[in-house]
């Protein structure tokens, strides 16, 4: 389930990097980088977690460390949804 959320994150984290390169291109400032960076580093992150919640967790990683894992994708899960909307606007 875990990896799941991670793919939704990263998916819409890459709209996000759409809209962001877009708007970085018609006004350079510093505000627009700032999205751009933050997109791209929040971004690279989900995928690392994707990556381990593929590959690691059958190996090695326990049921209570997941759970703590899925909290926080969820939580990442809600702050991107309406972050998405407003931006898509």
């Amino acid at each position: 389930m875990t990896p799941g959320i991670n793919a939704i994150n990263a998916i819409i984290l890459v709209a996000l990097l759409y809209i962001f390169v877009k708007n970085y291109r018609n006004i350079k400032s510093n505000y627009n980088f700032g999205l751009l960076l933050f997109s791209s580093l929040f971004l690279a992150q989900n995928l690392l977690m994707l990556h381990l919640g593929i590959f690691m967790w059958p190996s090695g990683i326990t049921e209570d460390i997941m759970l703590h894992i899925l909290v926080v994708n969820v939580i990442q899960l809600l702050g991107l949804i309406p972050l998405l909307y407003i931006t898509w606007k």
